[in-house]
């Protein structure tokens, strides 16, 4: 059924639907609905018959049709397959059925950035090369951002079977760039382990805080907060080591992540259009994903304040 897929019946011109019974021509493969096929009584398809030429889906004659695809940021024209911008790496607009979807019609603002004309999409890496038995392809278009840094990245920790490089980004920004590419479980678990640690400064910096509003009757203990004082020398250390270790296992954990992913994914879909877009809707990044960083954090205050505050 998934071959006939938006197509229809040239008798009653109606389109297959999922449960329809249908039949198909020996001779030129057009489809027809039983019904409609029994009640003509033969294949009607009569310029095929005579051309010698076989039917084609109308999803690829709409395919066909579209001719290089112009970047919406620089202008430059591209091949009509292409995913990226050959001159400024750009992602390249979806086309689904000959229409733009309803994601790219929201304006990008990566494309009011300057060009970087250096910049490979691909990062050097061969689309049709494998990482972890994914295509780059497939990973270029779950990752949507940062092609070019992560597909390099990705290859060398498959290649040297590693588990160690360098992200600044997640060394900087840790569990908030973590949630901003959609690695939440990766995201939940740096959030605890740096809250964790970080709770006799959090601590003092509340108690100082409720000290200095003077509608605030109630406090620490002081006994509790002299004793995160001490602590808090060392905490500033042992934050630095987490951070050091989030930037230095964030790759392998999202090449991991990726990979799963798109495998999961692929599973589900037969049609190569439908699995794009899906991979997609589920890769790239978001920025919604860091308001679960307030969340937890508020969380985090609200829990200290039920066991501490006196």
């Amino acid at each position: 059924m998934t071959r006939f897929s938006g197509e229809k019946c040239i008798v009653c011109s109606e389109e297959f639907k999922k449960d329809d019974t249908i039949v198909v021509c020996p001779e030129c493969g057009t489809p027809y609905h039983r019904d409609c096929y029994d009640k003509e009584g033969r294949c009607i398809n009569d310029d095929l018959h005579s051309s010698g030429e076989s039917w084609q889906p109308l999803r690829e004659e709409i395919n066909d049709a579209i001719d290089e695809r112009k970047c919406t940021r620089c202008g430059a024209l591209n091949p009509p397959s292409g995913l990226f911008c050959d001159v400024c790496g750009t992602p390249l607009d979806k086309v689904v059925n000959g229409r733009e979807s309803m994601e790219e019609q929201i304006p990008n603002p990566m494309r009011t950035m300057p060009l970087n004309p250096f910049i490979n999409p691909f990062g050097g890496v061969n689309p049709d090369e494998t990482i972890e038995g994914v295509s780059a392809t497939e990973i270029a278009i779950f990752l949507g951002q940062s092609t070019h840094y992560f597909l390099p990245q990705f290859k060398r920790l498959s290649t040297k079977k590693s588990i160690f490089s360098w992200n600044w980004g997640a060394f900087m920004l840790n569990y908030f760039y973590a949630f901003f590419r959609k690695l939440n479980g990766f995201a939940v678990a740096a959030f605890i382990l740096i809250a964790t640690i970080q709770i006799p400064s959090t601590i003092v910096i509340l108690d100082e805080y409720f000290k200095s509003m003077s509608f605030f009757s109630r406090t620490f203990n002081p006994v509790l907060v002299e004793k995160m004082m001490n602590l808090s020398g060392g905490v500033a250390v042992i934050v630095l080591i987490a951070r050091f270790l989030i930037g230095a296992l964030f790759n392998w954990f999202y090449m991991k992540y990726t990979v799963k992913t798109i495998k999961s994914i692929k599973e589900r879909y037969e049609d190569t259009q439908q699995y794009h877009v899906a991979l997609a809707k589920r890769g790239g990044t978001s920025l919604k994903g860091i308001l679960w960083v307030f969340a937890l954090q508020a969380i985090m205050y609200g829990f200290l304040l039920l066991m501490f505050f006196k």
